[in-house]
């Protein structure tokens, strides 16, 4: 048998499609990401069965405190379905308000039960910003293969208003597209402002830049 080179190769293709690519180029929608912190809340974690004071984990009673993350992206959104129930509660669509995203895990998250995931519809208008339906996980079943792991996080109509989850909120973060990475709002601030300079100082240099002589030419009186 005569030797020979493979021209492609598939596995290390579909890897890189699959768990590179599409993590960072894949249609994704922007959604404020509230993540329990649970090195911070006050909860029983030792007796079977215990837990908050309150269901989910939101209400005046309970110990349970958030991070608050901005403009995370999610994939692989599930469209709702509107199937109508009838039992003792009446008519009602209380089942069928439930849908699943996929989170990546190079965004440094690891999404847990009680998480809120807020979906933004119109985060250019400044008064429209926080409009938008509200889901809590109830499910979290991850996929792993290699070094890279996909969160498929089962979503329920969220039971509260956003203002109560507003005031258990401790820390605030953002995510980078740049980074493709979470940071601390003000270091996220000082990214972006740093970003935006150097789009300024590229454009600015290249405009300085002559067809004719190949060389960077600045201008002079």
């Amino acid at each position: 048998m005569q030797p020979y080179t493979r021209i492609y190769n598939y596995f290390q293709n579909y890897y890189d499609t699959i768990y590179n690519i599409y993590s960072e180029h894949y249609p994704a929608y922007p959604t404020i990401y509230y993540s329990i912190d649970w090195n911070n809340s006050t909860y029983d974690k030792n007796i079977l069965d215990a837990g908050t004071y309150e269901k989910n984990g939101i209400g005046e009673l309970t110990g349970i405190k958030f991070k608050k993350i901005l403009f995370l992206p999610v994939y692989g959104i599930e469209q709702i379905q509107p199937i109508y129930n009838s039992d003792e509660r009446g008519h009602n669509m209380f089942d069928s308000e439930r849908t699943q995203v996929i989170i990546p895990s190079n965004y440094g998250l690891i999404p847990g039960e009680w998480d809120v995931v807020h979906f933004i519809q119109d985060f250019i208008s400044p008064e429209n910003f926080e409009n938008g339906p509200m889901f809590v996980i109830h499910n979290v079943n991850p996929a792993t293969i290699g070094n890279m792991t996909h969160f498929q996080c089962k979503l329920k109509a969220a039971p509260y208003s956003l203002q109560f989850v507003k005031n258990q909120v401790i820390s605030y973060y953002m995510f980078v597209d740049h980074t493709k990475k979470i940071h601390r709002l003000d270091t996220a601030h000082t990214m972006n402002k740093l970003l935006q300079r150097s789009i300024i100082l590229t454009e600015h240099i290249n405009n300085l830049f002559n067809n004719c002589t190949g060389f960077y030419l600045k201008e002079t009186i």
